[in-house]
């Protein structure tokens, strides 16, 4: 799913003691291994994010490692082609990076034009605290064709939405109070801290994410905690990450619903889960509800979250936990009729995809308009230019999902309309731009549609106070009843 390439790392040594700190270059690595697992080993069948590991004394064992780490007790964290001053709120405030390389040998695949290979950056898009890439993996292969599976807000413009110390394209920037309400998650789990996105919901104290941002099926364990960090009434600047943020306002997770529905692998429908917070959200955050109203082929939505920032041209670069926003239209459906029946079941695993909705991520050129290029394929029947399929995109707020926005919001007119959930590329035969997965123009974007999961999320919500009232309401006339009946009897 790559080519073999040179890592760049980070090897921090504390100005005060022999301790370390040593971090994978995961955004340079092509095949987006995680955290400090040895190079080439075998996938995961549930993809794992980039992390920030715990403690330990030992070297990593990783194939193709040189230079000494240093003595004493060294701690684990991870960075992306340069040291973000958010990395203090991790391994502490004395850590200077020391830039060394190391060389990686990635897994290989050709794109064939007899079976096109499928590039799906999969699932979470979650990422690590300390940089922003939760990579989940998979792969496999369908009717021909192989696919990789794994994790990756990127802009049209050519600014892009930013880096950590640059604002990007006034486009991409939120606006506030209206985007109080889109939060960051911080969950610590025992293999690290990992970032995903969430949405306040019309009980003021649950959060809508993504299931895998929590969860690796239904029924695996909960993280240890998860935070929930609230922007400013005015918001933050777009350069401050939201996480450990002084100005932020905090709220912590006591419980977690995760749909029954969800595998745990990378491409499913049931990737939806609600977090009960600690208590309600601030006065000033904004709540959403969610959007009932059926197909969403078609349509156009506001995209939001905390992931990498980047361009369409160069995709993703470092910096996570500045919040953007930008538009798409969801092109398709795996179970669009178009495809014929059923004709994408089975292909990714055996989670259900029937109701996954994809945007493609377009820069105005047909040559990397995915979606029809996809739609062109000869194993499809659907008529040439179909308006459904090609379009070159809405224009300069234009985006795909990146690392880090997994569970954030699609908006229409400020309902929750679908969870970001994966991306997803057929190659350069298919419109993308490059041949590495890095939310570039000509990648997909998939999303899980609330309307099928409005019973569940109703659910998962606090009763509003009438209905405890109506409950205690009921308790006391049955309790009344029995004391008649004792009397009678």
């Amino acid at each position: 799913m790559g080519r073999a390439n040179a890592s760049a790392a980070w090897y921090c040594r504390s100005a005060l003691s022999k301790n370390c700190c040593w971090m994978r270059c995961s955004s340079m690595d092509t095949h987006h291994m995680t955290g400090f697992r040895r190079v080439g080993s075998r996938p995961q069948r549930r993809p794992r994010p980039v992390r920030v590991s715990p403690a330990r004394t030992t070297p990593p064992r990783t194939r193709g490692y040189s230079g000494p780490l240093g003595s004493g007790l060294c701690r684990f964290c991870t960075a992306i082609a340069g040291y973000d001053p958010a990395m203090s709120t991790v391994c502490g405030p004395h850590w200077r990076p020391f830039n060394f390389t190391e060389s990686i040998h990635h897994m290989k695949t050709r794109i064939l034009k007899t079976a096109f290979t499928a590039l799906a950056l999969a699932a979470s898009m979650a990422a690590s605290a300390a940089d922003g890439a939760r990579t989940n993996v998979a792969s496999g292969s369908f009717n021909g064709l192989q696919w990789t599976a794994q994790s990756l807000l990127t802009g049209f413009a050519t600014a892009g939405t930013g880096t950590a110390s640059a604002a990007g394209d006034a486009a991409y920037l939120p606006s506030f109070p209206a985007s109080t309400g889109v939060v960051g998650l911080l969950m610590a789990t025992t293999a690290g801290n990992f970032i995903c996105t969430g949405t306040l919901l019309p009980d003021r104290q649950s959060i809508l994410t993504a299931g895998h941002c929590v969860s690796d099926g239904a029924g695996t364990a909960n993280p240890l905690s998860t935070t929930v960090f609230f922007q400013p009434p005015t918001g933050l600047s777009p350069t401050a990450s939201i996480f450990n943020n002084p100005a932020a306002t905090s709220r912590t997770v006591t419980n977690y619903f995760v749909n029954s529905g969800y595998t745990g692998e990378v491409i499913d429908q049931n990737d939806i889960a609600v977090l009960r917070l600690n208590a309600p959200a601030p006065d000033w955050a904004v709540s959403h509800g969610i959007y009932t109203g059926g197909d969403l082929t078609g349509q156009n939505f506001t995209v939001n979250g905390y992931g990498r920032l980047g361009t369409g041209a160069g995709g993703t670069n470092t910096a996570t936990g500045r919040l953007r926003t930008g538009d798409n239209r969801y092109d398709f459906r795996f179970g669009d009729s178009a495809f014929g029946p059923g004709y994408w079941n089975g292909a990714f695993g055996t989670a259900s995809v029937e109701f996954s909705y994809l945007s493609d991520f377009d820069n105005g050129l047909a040559l990397n308009d995915a979606s029809c290029r996809l739609a062109a394929d000869p194993d499809f029947t659907i008529p040439a230019g179909s308006a459904q399929f090609c379009n070159t995109g809405v224009g300069i707020r234009e985006v795909g999902v990146a690392g880090g926005d997994s569970g954030g919001p699609n908006f229409i007119n400020g309902l929750i309309s679908g969870v970001n959930s994966y991306g997803l590329s057929f190659g350069t035969a298919y419109g993308d731009v490059n041949t590495t997965l890095n939310s570039s123009f000509g990648e997909f974007s998939g999303y899980v549609p609330t309307f099928i999961h409005a019973d569940f999320i109703n659910a998962s919500m606090v009763p509003e106070a009438s209905t405890y009232l109506m409950m205690g309401l009921g308790l006391i006339g049955i309790g009344a009843v029995a004391r008649r009946r004792r009397t009678q009897a």
